[in-house]
């Protein structure tokens, strides 16, 4: 993770540097994704430089630290890949995060049709459907999970991420104005204030719009809230799901906004700081630490009163 302001050059550098790390960290990552990010250390001096201020931030912020409550006891095996095939160290990361892991038969069965399901502030859970489909829901969450064994979902506010496995049909998220399926589903879909961000990892997706037309997105697309279509780098949109937050080129007003959807010690960009670009990698419920982090990286300090971290400029500056 590295700040910089607009006129300081290394931007695109730091950017990438940011999403390598997120890739890097990944349980996923494999061997041609290192060969890849060696050649790109070797593009260029300043990629190396890059990625030694990212990753030195990123340890500054706090990012060894598992602030994620355990609420699953130490021997269920609570997992995030459809197919059980997740690695060990993926199943104790999510246990550590606090996932719950909704078997079918006895007290599962029961709480697999209980129907609401809400997450509440700085809250993570992993919820199993009967029909394989894993469903990792983020903080301030809420959905509606199907009756008997139909293959859908409805999501009233907040982001999941839906592994759902190959089946008779397709699975199916329901929003108030959308209608998103696919025949396997690895995507992300985040609904909040009527605005759709739709994420597709692997696979292909098709939304329909209540009010008429569909759209269809394979993988490696995002469709935005505007109605576009971009193609991002992915390990970047879902590092959330290992804990992480990873910003490019993003303004701390923004960054502060979204790590505060974590952490109640609130962060608060003073006006004439909130444009300051930054791009990093950061663990959620580290809102201290990242505030430490900016002290040393940019010409800011934090000033702390009554839970509410106010970033302003420091003296002489």
């Amino acid at each position: 993770m590295s700040v910089i302001q607009d006129e300081k050059p290394g931007r695109k550098a730091l950017g990438q540097a940011s999403v390598w790390l997120a890739r890097l960290r990944a349980d996923d990552c494999s061997p041609e994704d290192q060969r890849n990010f060696a050649a790109w250390l070797d593009q260029a001096a300043t990629h190396r430089a890059a990625f030694e201020t990212v990753t030195a931030a990123f340890d500054m912020a706090g990012a060894a630290e598992d602030r994620w409550p355990r609420t699953a006891p130490a021997d269920e095996e609570a997992e995030f890949e459809p197919e059980s095939q997740a690695p060990a160290s993926r199943r104790g990361f999510i246990l550590g995060a606090g996932a719950v892991a909704v078997a079918a038969g006895g007290v599962g069965w029961q709480a697999a049709f209980a129907g609401t399901i809400e997450t509440g502030f700085g809250e993570r859970r992993t919820v199993r459907l009967p029909d394989g489909t894993s469903v990792l829901m983020d903080s301030e969450t809420r959905v509606r999970e199907p009756w008997l064994r139909e293959r859908r979902l409805d999501l009233h506010r907040g982001r999941i991420s839906v592994q759902a496995p190959a089946g008779g049909k397709p699975f199916r998220i329901d929003t108030d104005s959308y209608a998103i399926s696919g025949n396997p589903i690895d995507a992300d879909v985040r609904w909040e204030n009527g605005a759709l961000t739709v994420s597709v990892v692997r696979g292909a997706l098709s939304i329909e719009i209540a009010k008429g037309g569909a759209i269809r997105l394979i993988g490696g697309q995002r469709l935005l809230p505007n109605g576009m279509i971009d193609q991002p780098m992915m390990s970047a949109l879902t590092a959330w799901r290992h804990g992480q937050l990873v910003f490019v080129d993003t303004t701390l007003a923004d960054a502060c906004a979204e790590l505060n959807r974590y952490d109640r010690a609130r962060l608060i960009p003073a006006p004439d700081v909130a444009g300051l670009r930054i791009s990093g990698t950061y663990r959620m419920g580290s809102n201290v630490q990242f505030a430490s982090a900016l002290e040393q990286l940019l010409p800011l300090r934090g000033q702390t009163i009554d839970g509410v971290i106010r970033l302003v400029r420091a003296a002489g500056q």
